[in-house]
């Protein structure tokens, strides 16, 4: 079977003339459950815009589900995007739309639900992260907490075929944390071919995930490692 997220000869270079990326080469399959770690400013945000389309290499291939989200069209690239379920550390919800509002827009953006239906899979999907705030609040005034399952409950409503997220546990609690990376887990679990990829530089949230594969960026690569060399 193909890999759900490829990078061949991968070389990215930023304007400052920094190679974050230099023939890097990595195959993500389908069930993983993995953990992307490293120094700050080694790569990780950039790996998820690599993948989400949102930023294109210099040179090499990346393949998404089989497809290339730097050749995609904008048809293609709404559809690929439908089966991936990011969340970035400074990821926003519509300011100006309500929580439960903002988890039923790609029910109506890419289903083509009626606005009924796709609020009552948004409530449900909001009581299955364990929202317990204002379904009604807009999200300038959401707790972190808050704001994080709402973007998770997003996140989750297509139920894509891989579930991303940067620094799940970034500015919580170890009780709100703990409980961010189990729905992490459980929503994988829900379908044996998804595939997890958290990225982060916490022991912490290494430790809680228990990843089957642990990667490190260095040297503008990727390499498997053993938790022992996990970033401190």
């Amino acid at each position: 079977m193909a890999p759900y997220i490829q990078f061949r000869r991968v070389c990215l270079k930023v304007p400052d003339g920094r190679c974050v990326f230099r023939d890097a080469d990595l195959e993500l399959h389908s069930g993983e459950r993995v953990v992307i770690t490293g120094a700050t400013g080694s790569g990780k945000n950039t790996f998820l815009k690599l993948i989400t389309g949102l930023e294109q290499p210099t040179e090499g291939g990346i393949y998404v589900l089989g497809e290339g989200p730097g050749d995609a069209g904008l048809t293609a690239m709404n559809a690929l995007r439908t089966r991936l379920g990011v969340v970035f550390s400074h990821s926003v919800l519509v300011s100006n739309l309500k929580a439960i509002e903002n988890v039923a827009l790609p029910l109506l953006y890419h289903r083509g639900m009626s606005k009924e239906e796709a609020m009552v899979r948004a409530q449900s999907l909001l009581n299955y992260v364990g929202y317990t705030g204002d379904f009604w609040s807009l999200p300038g005034g959401l707790p972190e907490f808050h704001r994080m399952l709402v973007l998770l409950a997003r996140a989750m409503s297509l139920e894509p075929d891989i579930i991303a997220c940067e620094n799940p546990t970034d500015m919580l609690r170890p009780s709100e944390g703990g409980h961010i990376v189990e729905l992490l887990k459980k929503f994988q679990s829900m379908d044996r071919k998804r595939l997890l990829v958290v990225t982060t530089s916490s022991r912490r949230d290494i430790e809680l995930l228990r990843p089957d594969r642990l990667i490190k960026i260095e040297n503008s690569r990727f390499r498997d490692i053993s938790p022992s060399e996990a970033t401190a």
